[in-house]
């Protein structure tokens, strides 16, 4: 299996951090934390600084999850390579030549298609 980093710190920080920010409790805590913000606007005064408490918050939460969306994409494609790399490996040589040779021919109908204008049906 061709994981080199599968077992590094970040790895499993970055696995749990993805399961945990895709439970609907990590929604429902985002949720609760701008109402809260919200509702402590006319206690400041909606004041530069209370607007500035958020725009921090929200900034660094936005730039570490794009890391995090980052690793788990480059987690998804290797997973996806290694089981299309077994598909075609167990491919027989003919029904390879044949698909090859199909595949111009599907490309050409797929862009001649695209370029169809959309009927309309009433």
């Amino acid at each position: 299996m061709l994981q080199p980093y599968a077992r590094s710190p970040f790895s499993r920080f970055s696995k749990w951090t993805a399961h945990a920010t895709g439970h609907p409790v990590a929604f429902m805590i985002a949720v609760s934390v701008i109402a809260i913000w919200a509702l402590t606007g006319p206690i400041f005064g909606f004041s530069d600084t209370w607007q500035l408490v958020i725009n921090t918050g929200t900034t660094i939460v936005t730039f570490l999850m794009v890391f995090l969306i980052q690793n788990t994409q480059n987690r998804d494609s290797a997973a996806m390579q290694l089981k299309l790399d077994e598909l075609t490996s167990n491919w027989p040589a003919r029904r390879a030549k044949r698909y090859a040779r199909a595949l111009p021919t599907l490309a050409r109908l797929t862009y001649q298609a695209a370029s169809l204008p959309l009927m309309v049906v009433r």
